[in-house]
C-alpha cells in the first residue's frame, strides 16, 4: 500500500514539475507558426509594393490574397489572443503586424519599407481557423500603400 502510495505522489510531483515547460514549448510552437504567417504576409506586401503598379482606390489592381492560420488551443498549442496588421488592436494604426500568445507579450514585425493602411483601423483576428487577408496596391494622398482587409 505504501508503494502506491509513493508512486502516486512521486507521479504527481513529476508532472507538475514538468508543466510550465508543456505550457512554454505550446507557446513557442504557436508563436512559430504565428510568425511564418506573419512572414508570408510581409513577404507578400514586400512584393507587391516593389513588383507591381498601383491603381486609384476602388479601381481592380494589383491585389495579394494570403492565407493567415490561427492554431486551436489543444494540448500542443497555446491559445491565441489576437492577430493584427496595420497596429495592435485599439492601437493608433502603424505599418506592423502584431500578435499576442496565451500570457506572453505581445510580438510586433515591422512592415520594412511599406506603408500599410486599413481602411477601418487594424484588421484584427481572432477566430482559430484559417483566414484570408488581402492586399492591394493603392494610390492615396499621392503615395502608394499596401492597404490590407479581410478577404472575401
Amino acid at each position: 500500500m505504501i508503494r502506491v502510495v509513493l508512486a502516486a505522489a512521486l507521479a504527481v510531483a513529476l508532472l507538475a514539475a514538468s508543466l510550465p515547460a508543456v505550457d512554454d514549448a505550446r507557446a513557442d510552437r504557436t508563436a512559430t507558426a504565428l510568425d511564418a504567417s506573419l512572414e508570408r504576409v510581409e513577404r507578400a506586401t514586400a512584393d507587391l509594393a516593389t513588383s507591381e503598379a498601383p491603381t486609384a482606390a476602388g479601381v481592380a489592381g494589383a491585389r495579394r490574397v494570403v492565407a493567415v492560420r490561427l492554431p486551436p488551443s489543444s494540448w500542443t498549442s497555446a491559445p491565441v489572443a489576437w492577430l493584427s496588421l496595420g497596429g495592435r488592436p485599439g492601437g493608433p494604426p502603424a505599418d506592423v503586424l502584431a500578435y499576442s500568445v496565451a500570457d506572453r507579450p505581445p510580438e510586433t514585425v515591422d512592415v520594412e519599407g511599406v506603408d500599410l493602411v486599413t481602411p477601418d483601423g487594424p484588421v484584427v483576428l481572432r477566430e482559430p481557423g484559417r483566414h484570408a487577408v488581402a492586399l492591394e496596391l493603392v494610390w492615396r494622398d499621392g503615395r502608394a500603400v499596401v492597404r490590407a482587409s479581410r478577404a472575401g
